[in-house]
This record gives structure tokens, sequence and C-alpha cells, in this order.
């Protein structure tokens, strides 16, 4: 196990010559993901419920912009608690 700065650093500079890491953002690999597969299965909870790329993004865009409007902003904490519905996996989206 690596615990210095620097062995990190290593790390990174090796993972990014080999191609393993990229620029690219969790959000990235989400916008992808929704443009390439829109109607495939995103999700399903323990009850059955799914939801799709498509589903799971508007959805999530929708809490987004309830938040906006509360006042909650980008570097804001907010503190939640659901149940292991697919709720949740909406809610933290746009995070």
């Amino acid at each position: 196990m690596m615990k210095s700065a620097s062995g990190l650093k290593v790390r990174t500079k090796e993972y990014r010559q080999k191609g393993y890491w990229g620029d690219a953002s969790l959000a990235d690999f989400w916008a992808m993901s929704v443009l390439c597969a829109p109607d495939k299965t995103a999700v399903v909870d323990n009850h059955g419920q799914s939801f799709t790329y498509r589903q799971a993004d508007h959805r999530a865009g929708q809490i987004a912009s309830y938040l906006q409007e509360k006042g909650i902003g980008s570097g804001d904490f907010v503190s939640f608690q659901l149940p292991g519905w697919l709720s949740f996996s909406l809610f933290i989206s746009p995070a």
C-alpha cells in the first residue's frame, strides 16, 4: 500500500501514461451513457423498480433544479437520509 503523496503522484503519472486514467469525470461518463444508451437500464432497486439512463438523468435534473431553487449551489453540503430505494441513486446524481 502506497502511503506517501509522492508515491501517489508517481502512480497517477504511471496510470495516465498507460492510458488507465484520463481527464473524464464521473459526470462525463454519465453524460456519455445517457447519450449512447438512453433506453438501457441504469439502476434497479431491491423492489424491482428501475430507470433507464434517460429517465434517471431527467429525474436527477429535476432534483438539481429544485436544490438550486432553494439556494443550494456548487460546494454546498447537503445531508439526507433515504431508504435503499431507487430514489437514493437519483438523489445523489446531481452531486
